[in-house]
């Protein structure tokens, strides 16, 4: 079983060696590489460093955990083998680098322009808290493919044994009562997990096309699967209140 701990540590080691140089997938990481074969704008990005989660993982409780399908296209410039963000995980740790709130800090959005991806997903869990204080490192994402596309344009199926090890298991040790997963693939991989078919909720959405699925995870929390067609990020203000009332009916 792996811990929060365990994880955090292998991903340092994995990430400490890629950023030295070493470009080769780890033996036990091969599968879950392999389970997404995405073409043309959906190919794997193998000249970026993977990124399995952002946020802090290995300790203390972060304001919330969302579960995201992969980190999206890469810039080279912060993830390339040079890149800046490549230097400071190589200057101090994965872990470390993951915790400082890269995506909304002042050097990426200076080059990039502002984060939808992660300031969406900062945005939901401050209105689910109702707490605009909610920092952006304290978010975490973990994502169901670490290794970056440009789209996501085939099935993404991870093997069993990967996601319940360095998913499942450390995310069960965190103190929240649920665990946030955004895009449809997370529901079968709910599924295939043995999780069961889960409970649809009944939400009046703003949004006609979207669905939210309910699941008990091991652990005691609840797993809410959000989807719709074509987006896998979180609801706007109106249907996250709806989603909120759902829950607790």
């Amino acid at each position: 079983m792996a811990s929060r701990t365990d994880t955090a540590q292998m991903w340092d080691a994995v990430l400490r060696a890629w950023s030295t140089g070493t470009r080769a997938i780890p033996e036990h990481l091969v599968p879950w590489s392999r389970s997404y074969r995405g073409a043309g704008e959906g190919a794997v990005e193998l000249g970026a460093f993977p990124e399995p989660y952002t946020g802090t993982l290995a300790a203390g409780t972060p304001s919330m955990v969302l579960l995201g399908l992969n980190p999206g296209q890469a810039d080279l410039r912060f993830q390339g083998s040079d890149g800046i963000f490549t230097r400071e995980i190589a200057d101090r740790s994965y872990r470390h680098w993951a915790a400082s709130g890269p995506y909304t800090g002042a050097a990426w959005e200076a080059a990039n322009g502002r984060n939808v991806y992660h300031r969406n997903r900062v945005a939901f869990a401050r209105r689910w808290h109702d707490d605009e204080t909610t920092a952006p490192e304290s978010v975490l994402v973990v994502e169901l493919f670490p290794w970056h596309s440009r789209r996501v344009t085939a099935a993404m199926r991870p093997p069993l044994d990967s996601l319940r090890e360095w998913v499942w298991e450390p995310l069960a040790e965190i103190d929240v009562e649920h665990v946030f997963a955004f895009g449809k693939p997370w529901l079968e991989a709910a599924e295939r997990a043995g999780l069961g078919p889960g409970r649809e909720l009944t939400v009046a959405w703003d949004t006609p096309s979207r669905h939210a699925v309910l699941f008990d995870l091991p652990g005691g929390q609840q797993l809410v699967v959000v989807h719709q067609g074509g987006y896998a990020g979180p609801p706007g203000a109106v249907d996250t209140a709806r989603l909120r009332a759902a829950i607790r009916a």
